[in-house]
């Protein structure tokens, strides 16, 4: 099992390293230090090695696509409306750079700065950990935070992302993984068969903002309890779908484990993905607004390139009672963990 790091690119005077994960297998795993961001997953195919998820070429491309490719994301990952809150009586507001709303950090969150990494090499899987400290009210959020990622690659053929945080006052918490998946090495996601253990789903208003509600996938193009393609019901006649060109949309699950939260599998490859995970909720996002993004090896992504599964927190948490807490206390420490799994 080996690390192995090169330089990458430049910016603002710093050097991106590429670090990349080896297994015994031939599966490997590029991760940059800007952004924590995932920049290819290389699966053993047909005596070759496919990349599975969507990445760019440079840095300058990832910052001008505007698409969180790869990237963690947080401090907040998804939607707080009108970029406020209220914690412990205290009302904080953070920036808006999603119309008037708090978009997966803001301007300058955890995707587009640079982390410290620490490369850790052992007998049976290689793991790099990137670490990350934000000041108090840096975007915002309270208290000065740490926060760490680990990325750890087995010869199971599995990805695992281990997040923590420790904070020295209260402030909320949400991190997750925005990694773009395509099995099939390129061409549309929507072929792709899904399967998701969850029979809810939770609607958004015009502003892609839950209200707390859960309704049932039952006879909805929600309903991913089987196996289905995810085109399958993408046009379906409803408003939900209209309102974003797909799916953009959080389904709860039953949390602890890691438990298995989705399947995916490529027909043309046969190359399938499980994911497990600690975290309440997994937010499917088909590519909707993927338009013209710089792709790696030269061309641009289009809409439906490829798929995310967000495993995280609902989105708008801190002003719904009803969802699960986001809340992380100074005595308190942060853990979530989310798992991929690769069938080749």
């Amino acid at each position: 099992m080996t690390v192995h790091a090169a330089k990458f690119d430049h910016l603002d005077g710093k050097v991106v390293k590429q670090y990349t994960l080896s297994n015994r297998y031939g599966m490997e795993v590029d991760v940059l230090n800007f952004g924590a961001i995932i920049r290819s997953i290389r699966v053993p195919h047909e005596g070759k090695r496919l990349d599975v998820v969507l990445g760019c070429d440079s840095i300058a491309d990832y910052c001008a696509s505007g698409a969180y490719l790869g990237a963690v994301v947080g401090p907040y990952a998804n939607r707080i409306a009108k970029g406020c809150f209220e914690l412990d009586g205290k009302t904080f507001q953070l920036d808006c750079n999603e119309n008037s709303n708090h978009l997966h950090g803001g301007k300058k969150g955890l995707d587009k700065q640079f982390w410290l990494a620490t490369e850790i090499g052992l007998e049976s899987e290689a793991s790099i950990l990137f670490h990350y400290q934000k000041a108090h009210l840096e975007g915002g959020y309270p208290g000065i935070v740490d926060y760490w990622v680990r990325y750890t690659l087995t010869d199971d053929n599995e990805i695992r992302v281990a997040f923590n945080a420790l904070t020295d006052r209260s402030t909320i918490v949400n991190l997750t993984q925005h990694s773009y998946f395509n099995l099939a090495g390129s061409g549309s996601c929507l072929g792709h068969e899904l399967k998701l253990v969850s029979d809810c789903y939770a609607p958004v208003s015009e502003q892609m903002l839950p209200d707390g509600n859960l309704v049932s996938v039952q006879d909805t193009a929600f309903d991913f309890r089987n196996y289905k393609p995810i085109g399958r019901d993408i046009r379906a006649d409803d408003p939900q779908l209209h309102l974003v060109r797909g799916y953009d949309h959080s389904f709860p699950l039953d949390g602890g484990g890691p438990s298995p939260c989705a399947f995916v599998r490529s027909p043309e490859t046969g190359i399938a993905m499980e994911i497990l995970t600690t975290q309440p909720s997994v937010h499917l996002y088909t590519g909707n607004f993927l338009d013209n993004v710089p792709a790696k090896g030269g061309g641009v992504y289009g809409r439906y390139a490829g798929f995310c599964l967000e495993t995280q927190h609902f989105p708008n948490s801190p002003n719904i009672p009803s969802f699960p807490s986001t809340v992380l206390r100074a005595d308190e420490k942060y853990m979530q963990e989310t798992v991929y799994k690769f069938t080749c």
